[in-house]
């Protein structure tokens, strides 16, 4: 579990828009993919706190979720391309009985990462990856009624 503190700047039902200044463990993570100078990281968090506008929460990331996102979102894509390639290189090759064709064959595997994303990026938008790689607003620290 990664935990950080965070500024809520607005929230959307049961959703709220955290402004994170990085420490220096959430700096060396990279799981936001944002740039290690980056200051400061505008997260979208499931607000299971009820926190309002203003407040300061406690924000957790599940770090096991991170790294079965990166398998989603680098690797499979990485196996597609291997894959189109493999198959554009033998299986025109076999199909069309000629000689092997290395443009072919890129081709091929830029045309099966393309898919992966696609099909991933769908199944995102319905939601089949679940709300386990979301971060969470765990904790108010600071109500902004309270200041």
């Amino acid at each position: 579990m990664m935990i950080e503190q965070g500024i809520v700047k607005k929230t959307i039902e049961d959703k709220a828009l955290v402004e994170i200044v990085r420490s220096s463990a959430c700096k060396k993570c990279g799981a936001c993919q944002v740039d290690p100078e980056e200051k400061v990281v505008i997260a979208h968090a499931t607000n299971s706190a009820g926190a309002k506008t203003g407040d300061t929460v406690e924000v957790e990331l599940n770090f096991e979720a991170v790294m079965s996102a990166s398998l989603i979102v680098y690797i499979i894509p990485l196996v597609a391309f291997f894959l189109g390639i493999l198959i554009g290189f033998f299986g025109i090759r076999i199909g069309a009985k000629g000689p092997e064709n290395p443009v072919i064959a890129l081709l091929a595997g830029l045309v099966f990462i393309a898919i992966a994303y696609l099909i991933i990026k769908i199944l995102d938008k319905k939601g089949r990856f679940g709300r386990k790689y979301n971060m969470k607003v765990v904790r108010i620290i600071n109500s902004d009624e309270e200041q």
